[in-house]
Order: C-alpha cells, then structure tokens, then sequence
C-alpha cells in the first residue's frame, strides 16, 4: 500500500518550492500550512522554506516563526540549513551579531550538505555587502561566484558587482551585473 501521507507531503514541498521561486508567497505558505506536524524527512525542509517565504515579506516574522520551530529540526543537514536561514533572517533586519552567531553555527555544519562551503560562502560575501566591505577579490566571493545552483551563482555575480561599485569600478560593476543576468536566465 502506497504512503499517500508521504506523496502529498512531498508533492506539497515540491509545489511550494515553486511557488516561492515565482513570487507566489501565498501559495506556498497555503501548501505549507501545518508543515511542523509533517514527517520529519520533509518538516526540516518545509520549516526552512516556509521561513524563507515568510522573509521575502517580513524578514522580523521570519525570525520570530523560526525560534518557535527550533527544537523540529534535528538532523544535520536541517541543522545547517536551519542556522543559514535565521542567520540570514537576522541579516536582512540588521541583526549581525545575531547572524554572525548562527553563521558560525552554520560553518561547523557545513559539511552536512552538499555545497555546504558554497552556501557558506555565498552568505559571508552577503554579509560582506551589508557592512560595506567592499573587497571583490575576498576568498568567500570566488566561492560562492562557483556555486552549482545558478541563482545563488547570480546573486553572489550581483553582491561583487556592488562590492566593485563600492569601490568605485563601475566597469567591472556593469561586467558583473551582466553575468549575473546571464545566470538568472541559465
């Protein structure tokens, strides 16, 4: 007999994964609906994704929702993704003490998941951008400019191009910004 619980779970996951990568952020935290009480293979990854929908709109929310959920996650890997995402919620609301903390979490971590040290690395170039150190030539940024997944590999070509423009190299800003389009349509 066929776990339909499992199927839905996971068509469920899939779909949202969409939704939020089209904007649809309604949809996907209505797929997401009650995802703490799913099995645990897929409630780590729901938290995670419904964290991140909830932080396109509001990044405080994002880090309110994840400290109620953090005792779901158990696993390494969700351990990982769990520290990127809070760190990254925190980030976004200026919190950097508090995303240096879970980023540093994160780093012990990093070899739970594949592209863990590109992940890793795509987050440090990040927080390079938001305290305006604008070094191009950092070893997070070749990191993170390889990451496999092509729109973390077009955000990290977008974050040099404004390192570059903090430095005032507008050549190498535009250059940058070029790939960067020319990842995103990969």
């Amino acid at each position: 007999m066929p776990d339909t619980m499992g199927v839905f779970v996971a068509e469920s996951l899939r779909d949202a994964r969409v939704a939020l990568r089209a904007a649809l952020y309604d949809a996907a935290l209505e797929l997401l609906e009650g995802c703490e009480d799913w099995p645990a293979e897929f409630a780590e990854q729901a938290i995670i994704i419904k964290a991140e929908t909830i932080g396109r709109r509001d990044p405080v929310g994002a880090v309110t929702y994840l400290t109620t959920v953090e005792d779901i996650v158990s696993s390494p890997a969700g351990r990982f993704n769990f520290a990127i995402q809070l760190g990254k919620a925190h980030a976004t609301v200026r919190g950097f003490s508090q995303a240096k903390s879970r980023y540093e979490e994160a780093r012990a971590l990093v070899h739970a998941v594949p592209d863990g040290a590109h992940t890793m690395a795509y987050h440090d170039l990040r927080m390079r951008w938001f305290r305006r150190e604008c070094d191009p030539g950092a070893p997070e940024v070749a990191i993170a400019l390889a990451h496999p997944d092509p729109s973390i590999a077009s955000a990290a070509y977008a974050y040099r191009a404004w390192l570059h423009a903090g430095n005032e190299d507008y050549a190498a800003h535009i250059a940058d910004l070029r790939r960067a389009v020319e990842y995103a349509t990969m």
